[in-house]
């Protein structure tokens, strides 16, 4: 035997991947998740020594908890929490942030200093023959 069963929000649309637990003795035996149907199935050769307890959650919406054998229907309603006031605090950046003009600068003046350096050595190697 399993448990199944079809959750749906207030306005009877499918709830896919709602979490349904059954708990036993006070121990979860079994847990698994709706599908996009809102369709579950769960605890797959089960077979109950007490009346279990299953619990269906899913977020935004209020827990239901089922004592004994659930109908095969589950409406959920919605849940709504006024959370505390956020304040976001900026900072000024400490890292100063260099133009790319000045990487332009050094770039040319690498270039510049290698050229030089490639000019020199082609002639003294000159120089030697």
């Amino acid at each position: 035997m399993s448990l199944q069963g079809t959750v749906l929000d207030n306005l009877n649309l499918p709830l896919e991947g709602a979490h349904i637990y059954i708990k036993e003795n006070n121990k979860f035996v079994f847990a698994g998740t709706s599908n996009k149907d809102g369709f579950f199935s769960v605890g797959k050769d089960y077979t109950p020594n007490n009346l279990p307890t299953i619990k269906i959650t899913f977020i935004g919406f209020k827990d239901v908890i089922h004592n004994g054998i659930a109908g095969s229907l589950t409406i959920m309603q919605e849940k709504s929490e006024e959370l505390e006031t956020v304040t976001v605090i900026g900072q000024k950046s400490i890292t100063p942030i260099t133009p790319k003009k000045n990487i332009n600068k050094v770039f040319i003046f690498d270039l510049i200093v290698a050229i030089i350096v490639i000019s020199s050595a082609v002639y003294f190697y000159s120089i030697k023959k």
